[in-house]
């Protein structure tokens, strides 16, 4: 799996399947957030290719504990932030590898 740095997730979703889709934060100017200062960048996108990757061997991973995936959390400061058909080819990835996946969720500025 393609992690960068320390990965944040609310406590609600420690049953989700993590997919890292950004990395850092489009902000990265609140003064008391420190969250995301070990990167040696302000923000990136995840390459559509480690995105694919991650789920093929979450995938595996599950199918040989017989685990189902209910729902995605997408990982990063603000995936929110990315343009609709990117999110489109995300959402169709996952329900590709995962189709029995309910709901996708991430952080939104």
């Amino acid at each position: 799996m393609h992690y960068t740095g320390t990965i944040w997730r609310p406590p609600y979703e420690a049953g989700s399947l993590l997919i890292e889709v950004t990395a850092g934060c489009t902000h990265h100017k609140c003064k008391f957030c420190t969250l995301y200062d070990d990167l040696p960048f302000q923000f990136r996108m995840s390459p559509l290719t480690d995105i694919e990757a991650d789920l093929q061997e979450a995938q595996y991973q599950l199918h040989e504990r017989s685990s189902r995936v209910k729902r995605v959390y997408l990982v990063g400061a603000n995936p929110f932030v990315l343009q609709f058909k990117r999110l489109k080819e995300i959402s169709e990835l996952i329900h590709q590898y995962f189709t029995e996946c309910e709901t996708i969720g991430c952080f939104a500025r």
